[in-house]
């Protein structure tokens, strides 16, 4: 598709009455391979090729997408008319130099080498190698790479081409025993080849070892604790209440959570620090520039307790008085972008996981999350935990959840480890019906105190 560098210029019409344009063009070439147990649920290889254009006039979007580059000066046309029709008020846009730029990365081992009945075979054998435990009732694992090419241009002259590769992976187990269904599983999604696989095998005893504890789990008893969540379940709390309300799209119309989300103001511990981070190689959030053509930037949301950014896109960057962070984000060619993550963590402290449990009389030291809801209220469902007594951790408990107020917990951190650890799941990020899309997080262990556990 880099030829198209050549091609296009002469496709692209006159646009009379727009105020800018930009845009988007895709190659996509997927493989995916999923079985459960002996069943292969899918295997396939698939090519999507397409592209949009959107236009910028008195403040007004037209958004056209297309299939056949030949329909590119159409969908432009398209664009242009809509934006005409529906813009009625000043531009809100903040203004960039034209960048050119063309990078490819190099995988370890390229999945585009790699011949399909080798990647199904591979599935096969992870997912029999879980069946050997006698633990195992149930078991699946599926393999999926994508091969990508994405070209972007707009009237400020810039011209964009990055050839890319990203893979993932996963395998899971369940057990329906007496005390019902318990489930364990790992998963990896990175902008890595083929080789990442080979992580996914290496952790298939921690597969084993989680639904273990399960099994024997007890039930948690509700109350209010110290808790110390680990990096994976420090990771959701960054994204799913802190990263969303960070999105600017979400601060701009609520006069409200403006002046919450004021800079400069002390929002947390002064122990915590949170950032949002595109650059971060080999991360599935990671970008060479965003959907706007604005590089990937490392963005500090929070810096020793005060609140020191925002994400934003070049509208909302505007809106605010602020600057683009390379946050403008699509799924794919056939959506328009809108503020969205990368790899959001919270920064590792200086204390010893060890240290920090020996410090709790009682508490919990919570591992692993089936997900959960963020926002100003979260509820986080966690899936097992080790309850911690006189500074030791001593039996496994499951079945409850972490509720709170966001930014009361914010301010309830006592303390984080120097562990540190960026996750990329199988699924994604959802908003505005735009998902999944890829991002990363994570975090280190984060000792919180008054945590409202929901349990038995």
């Amino acid at each position: 598709m880099t030829e198209l560098r050549d091609y296009l210029p002469s496709k692209i019409p006159a646009l009379p009455g727009i105020d800018f344009w930009e845009l988007r063009l895709e190659e996509r070439i997927t493989t995916l391979v999923s079985f459960k147990g002996d069943v292969p649920q899918q295997i396939s290889e698939s090519i999507d090729l397409g592209g949009n254009c959107r236009a910028m006039a008195k403040g007004g979007y037209g958004f056209a997408t297309f299939n056949n580059p030949e329909h590119l000066a159409k969908s432009m046309r398209q664009a242009q008319e809509l934006a005409k029709t529906v813009g009625k008020k000043p531009n809100k846009w903040r203004q960039r130099a034209p960048i050119r730029l063309e990078y490819s990365s190099c995988p370890l081992i390229d999945p585009r080498h790699i011949p399909l009945q080798k990647k199904v075979a591979r599935v096969k054998s992870i997912q029999k190698k879980l069946e050997e435990s006698h633990l195992m009732d149930t078991t699946s694992a599926g393999y999926s790479d994508l091969c990508f090419t994405r070209i972007y241009m707009n009237s400020e002259g810039s011209f964009l081409c990055e050839k890319g590769v990203s893979c993932k992976c996963f395998a899971s187990a369940t057990n329906t025993g007496k005390g019902g269904i318990e489930s364990a599983a790992r998963a990896f999604n990175r902008r890595v080849g083929y080789e990442l696989v080979g992580e996914l095998e290496e952790a298939l005893p921690e597969i084993i070892k989680e639904l273990g504890y399960l099994i024997k789990a007890e039930p948690a008893k509700g109350g209010n604790y110290t808790v110390i969540v680990d990096p994976l379940l420090a990771g959701v709390f960054a994204h799913e209440s802190f990263g969303h309300t960070s999105e600017s799209d979400f601060i701009q119309g609520d006069e409200r959570i403006k002046e919450i989300m004021r800079l400069s103001r002390k929002i947390a511990s002064p122990v915590l620090s949170i950032y949002d981070d595109g650059t971060i190689p080999n991360e599935i959030g990671s970008l060479i520039y965003d959907d706007e053509g604005t590089p990937g930037q490392k963005t500090a949301l929070i810096t020793n307790g005060l609140l020191t950014s925002h994400l934003h896109s070049r509208e909302t960057a505007y809106n605010m008085g602020e600057e683009p962070t390379g946050n403008a984000r699509a799924i794919n060619y056939a959506f328009p972008p809108i503020v969205r993550m990368t790899n959001t963590y919270i920064a590792p402290g200086k204390d010893k996981l060890s240290d920090l449990i020996a410090s709790i009389d009682n508490g919990i030291l919570v591992c692993n999350s089936y997900g959960g809801t963020g926002g100003e209220m979260f509820s986080f469902s966690a899936k097992y935990g080790m309850i911690i007594e006189g500074g030791k951790t001593t039996r496994p408990v499951k079945n409850f959840t972490l509720t709170g107020n966001l930014f009361k917990t914010l301010k309830n951190i006592i303390a984080v480890s120097d562990d540190f650890q960026i996750f990329g799941s199988w699924a994604g990020c959802g908003k505005n019906e735009q998902g999944p899309l890829s991002v990363g997080l994570g975090g280190p262990y984060v000792m919180i105190k008054d945590v409202l556990v929901g349990g038995r």
